[in-house]
C-alpha cells in the first residue's frame, strides 16, 4: 500500500510538472525552457490590441532644431537623466529625458577621436561613459561629451551589448570572404576590448550575400544572442552559452547562406518568401520576434507567449492603437525588461487621433516621437 501511494504521489508530481511546463511553452527536450513552431502557427494572422502588451501609453516628443534634426532612428538607448538617439548611423545624438536637446557625442572624420560611421553603440551607468563603435575602433566619452580613449579592436563589429560592469558581448559579421571575418560569432572582452572568450560560428558561408544583424539583447540581467541562420537562441551564464529558445521553421527558412544567381531567377524568387529571425525583444511575458524576408512590402511580426506557448503573427505587422487611437505599435527597444519603445515620425502621427496637447507640439517636419508603453 505504501509503494502505491509513492507511486501515486510521484505520478501526480509529473502530471503537474507537465502542466507547467506547457503553461511555460517549455519542451521538455533537452532542458530548453521554449519551443517556437513557426511552421504550424504561420497562418495564424490575428489583429492584436494594444492593451494586450501594456495600459498606459505616453508620448515624448525629441526637440527639433538645426543641430539635431534626425533622419532616422537606428537605435535608442535610455540611462536615468538621458536619451541617446543613433541618427542613421551616421552620428550620436544625446537629449535629456524630457526630450531637450543637449550635445552631438563625437564628430564624423577619419580622426583619433571621430568616426565615420556609428555601426553600434552602448552606454555604461556603471561609469557614466559611452562607447561608439565604428568598424574596428572603439571610442569612449563620457556623458558630457569629452573623449576619454580611443581603441583599436583586434576585430570588426557587427552588434555589441555590456555584459556587466566589466565585459562587453560582441557579435560580429558572418559574411563570405577572409577568414578574418569568419570564424567567430560572438567575443567577450573586458572593457578595453581585449577578447576573453571566444566563440566560433557554426557555419561559415560561402555564398555570395552576407549577414550581419541577429538578435542581441539582456533580459533577465543575462545576455540572450542568436547566430545568423542558427534556429537556437541561447544566453550567456558563467561564461557558458545555454540554450534559451528554439524555433521550427519547416520549409519556411530561408537558407542562410544562399548564393544568389542572375540568371536563376526562379530560384531566386522562391527565396523571397522565406522567413529568418532578425531582431527579438522581451519582457516576462513575451518574446517580440521580427522576421527579415526578401520582399520590401512584406513585413512579418509575431509574438509568442511564455505563459501559454501560442504564437501569433502579427496582421499588418503592429498592434493596433486601441488605448487612445494613436500611431500603431511594435516595441523596438524594452527598458529595464518592462517598458515598451516604439519612435514614430512625425508625420505619420499627426495624421492619428493623437492627444491635443502633443498635436499642438509637432510639425510634418518635427523630429520622431518616443512612444511609450507600460
Amino acid at each position: 500500500m505504501k509503494d502505491k501511494t509513492v507511486k501515486r504521489a510521484i505520478y501526480v508530481l509529473f502530471l503537474y510538472l507537465s502542466f507547467v511546463s506547457v503553461v511555460k511553452g517549455q519542451t521538455g527536450i533537452n532542458g530548453i525552457p521554449y519551443y517556437i513552431d513557426i511552421k504550424k502557427n504561420y497562418k495564424n494572422i490575428e489583429t492584436v490590441n494594444l492593451s494586450r502588451i501594456g495600459k498606459e501609453l505616453s508620448y515624448l516628443s525629441l526637440e527639433t532644431s538645426p543641430q539635431c534634426l534626425i533622419q532616422e532612428i537606428d537605435k535608442i538607448l535610455f540611462s536615468k537623466s538621458f536619451i541617446f538617439v543613433n541618427d542613421t548611423r551616421n552620428r550620436l545624438l544625446q537629449f535629456d529625458k524630457n526630450g531637450k536637446f543637449i550635445r552631438q557625442i563625437g564628430s564624423q572624420g577619419r580622426g583619433p577621436a571621430e568616426y565615420l560611421y556609428v555601426y553600434d553603440f552602448c552606454i555604461n551607468e556603471y561609469t557614466n561613459e559611452i562607447y561608439i563603435f565604428c568598424l574596428d575602433k572603439m571610442l569612449v566619452f563620457s556623458f558630457e561629451g569629452e573623449n576619454i580613449d580611443t581603441i583599436k579592436l583586434s576585430f570588426r563589429i557587427a552588434d555589441v551589448i555590456i555584459l556587466d560592469n566589466t565585459s562587453l558581448m560582441f557579435h560580429l559579421p558572418n559574411v563570405p570572404g577572409p577568414k578574418y571575418f569568419a570564424t567567430y560569432s560572438w567575443i567577450i572582452t573586458d572593457m578595453q576590448g581585449n577578447p576573453k572568450h571566444k566563440y566560433k560560428n557554426h557555419f561559415m558561408r560561402v555564398g555570395n550575400v552576407g549577414a550581419s544583424k541577429t538578435p542581441i539583447y539582456i533580459f533577465d540581467g543575462y545576455a540572450r544572442f542568436m547566430e545568423y541562420g542558427v534556429d537556437t537562441l541561447y544566453y550567456f551564464k558563467d561564461t557558458r552559452k545555454n540554450p534559451y529558445a528554439l524555433f521550427s521553421y519547416g520549409d519556411l527558412k530561408k537558407d542562410p547562406d544562399p548564393f544568389i544567381i542572375p540568371s536563376n531567377a526562379e530560384k531566386n524568387e522562391e527565396q523571397k518568401d522565406k522567413i529568418l529571425i532578425w531582431t527579438i525583444t522581451e519582457n516576462e511575458e513575451f518574446l517580440f520576434i521580427k522576421f527579415s524576408t526578401d520582399r520590401w512590402d512584406k513585413q512579418v511580426y509575431a509574438i509568442y507567449s511564455k505563459k501559454t506557448g501560442k504564437t501569433t503573427f502579427l496582421k499588418d505587422g503592429v498592434f493596433k492603437n486601441d488605448l487612445d487611437g494613436g500611431g500603431e505599435f511594435w516595441p523596438k527597444q524594452i527598458i529595464d525588461d518592462k517598458v515598451l519603445v516604439d519612435y514614430v515620425d512625425a508625420f505619420t502621427l499627426l495624421k492619428n487621433e493623437v492627444p491635443k496637447a502633443l498635436k499642438n507640439k509637432l510639425t510634418e517636419s518635427s523630429n520622431p516621437v518616443l512612444m511609450i508603453l507600460k
